[in-house]
């Protein structure tokens, strides 16, 4: 069992599923959006069936300490047929076979070229782009707002207030 964890918008889900894109890994992926689509799926059922032959690695998105402490009780005496690979914001420590990886935040070249993908130069993106703190979500907020309210550049995109949801 795989957990990876980091801030959300870094591009945890991103990395994993590049990671298995690979052409002798690519057959055996099952991606699944949240932990709860999967827990009351016939999928579930049948990975778990004893006379089933599937090798598999199970991505499992949106996987809270809850979720992912089912899951994986279920799945960790299926023996290598199965991986498991588990997806979430927060760390949550366990004791067991679980390898932790941390999604770093994003370097601030790339936080830079986010905010130009909104007409922002260059020059002006760099200077924003230390204020993202590594956060792919800030930098398109700070980008949008560059391009479309320069004046007030903490007014909400619409009509959710962001920072708010954020």
């Amino acid at each position: 069992h795989i957990r990876i964890y980091g801030d959300a918008g870094i591009g945890k889900t991103r990395l994993v599923l590049e990671a298995t894109r690979e052409d002798d890994l690519r057959p055996l992926v099952v991606y699944c959006q949240s932990a709860s689509q999967f827990k009351n799926s016939d999928l579930m059922n049948e990975i778990l069936r004893e006379d089933n032959p599937f090798v598999t690695i199970l991505v499992v998105d949106e996987c809270n300490i809850n979720d992912r402490a089912y899951i994986w009780d279920k799945l960790k005496y299926r023996g290598s047929r199965i991986k498991l690979v588990s997806i979430f914001n927060e760390y949550d420590e366990t004791t067991g076979k679980i390898s932790y990886l941390k999604a770093p935040p994003l370097e601030e070249v790339q936080v830079s070229s986010i905010i130009q993908e909104y007409n922002v130069p260059k020059e002006r993106s760099e200077k924003w782009a230390e204020l993202c703190s590594g956060s792919p979500r800030v930098a398109h907020v700070i980008g949008w707002n560059l391009m479309n309210n320069p004046e007030d550049l903490l007014k909400p995109p619409d009509t959710v207030n962001i920072w708010d949801r954020y």
